[in-house]
């Protein structure tokens, strides 16, 4: 996924959330830098918090746990990277170098949920790949997939190789409008098994 296409250009903007709070998350522009301070004082004495770059619709995020004095270097890394990437290659590179981690390696599950709102619509989780149509009858069935308030997108997530549980990942948009859209489903579910 690291080499796909939705995935080359300079990210368009960040944005970062505790705890997987997304709905309250915090935006920024690659012209914007997060200071550590900065950082610091948004965590607060959270030991979890995630960024997310994104490309358009598609979009890369990384999930760390830790001390709030580590984290607010690692948000601070993550977004000076996503301020001076001039490619979404030069961006990963740099997010794996500097945080530690494997991108692309230890797939875990893939997820459908709704952009800024995976925890208030509910997220469908897809542990095991079955057969498309029974998939698809039950996505289309659950919270996210009847959902009509917000864009969607099929995220594929990786362990981060830290050995501490936390996890990044690729999304790529699976709705048109806000509807989700069963040919942008299995597109990506057929490109990410190919």
């Amino acid at each position: 996924m690291i080499d796909w296409p939705e995935f080359e250009d300079a990210p368009e903007f960040g944005k970062i959330a505790l705890s997987g709070h997304w709905e309250s998350a915090v935006t920024f522009r690659g012209g914007e830098f997060v200071t550590q301070a900065e950082a610091l004082s948004y965590l607060g004495d959270s030991r979890e918090v995630a960024c997310e770059a994104f490309f358009g619709l598609p979009f890369f995020g990384i999930r760390l746990h830790g001390a709030p004095t580590e984290l607010a270097k690692d948000v601070a890394h993550f977004a000076q990277a996503l301020q001076t990437a001039d490619s979404g290659r030069q961006l990963l590179a740099t997010v794996a170098d500097t945080l530690r981690v494997s991108l692309g390696r230890d797939f875990r599950y893939a997820e459908i949920g709704a952009e800024g709102a995976w925890n208030s619509v509910g997220a469908f989780r897809i542990d095991v790949l079955k057969e498309f149509d029974q998939l698809w009858r039950e996505v289309s069935e659950s919270s996210v997939g009847c959902d009509t308030t917000r864009q969607k997108a099929l995220e594929f997530s990786y362990d981060n190789g830290r050995g501490d549980g936390t996890s990044h990942w690729f999304a790529l948009p699976v709705s048109i409008g806000e509807t989700l859209d069963r040919s942008m489903v299995e597109s990506a579910l057929r490109r990410f098994s190919a």
